[in-house]
């Protein structure tokens, strides 16, 4: 397996202002961070901006994954948030 060198990486995107936990790819391309500092993060990679941060009232964002064309965020204390992300 290829090992991976951060510090020879050719870019980064900077936003979350903790541990990013996952990264979910949208049909349309886009992207979504979910991180420790209680924030998802969605991502325009073509652009290489971010499109919107979205608080959450957890404390911390584990997961985001895509169900049903819309976005699910697992966060602390076992809880589950599913998100409509328009265009």
């Amino acid at each position: 397996m290829p090992k991976f060198d951060a510090t020879r990486r050719r870019e980064a995107s900077r936003g979350h202002s903790d541990s990013v936990a996952s990264l979910a790819v949208l049909p349309d391309g886009r992207r979504a961070s979910s991180s420790s500092d209680d924030t998802i993060r969605l991502w325009e990679i073509a652009a290489r901006r971010e499109i919107a941060p979205l608080r959450s009232t957890a404390r911390s964002v584990a997961s985001t994954a895509l169900s049903d064309s819309r976005l699910v965020a697992g966060a602390d204390l076992g809880s589950l948030h599913w998100l409509e992300i328009g265009d």
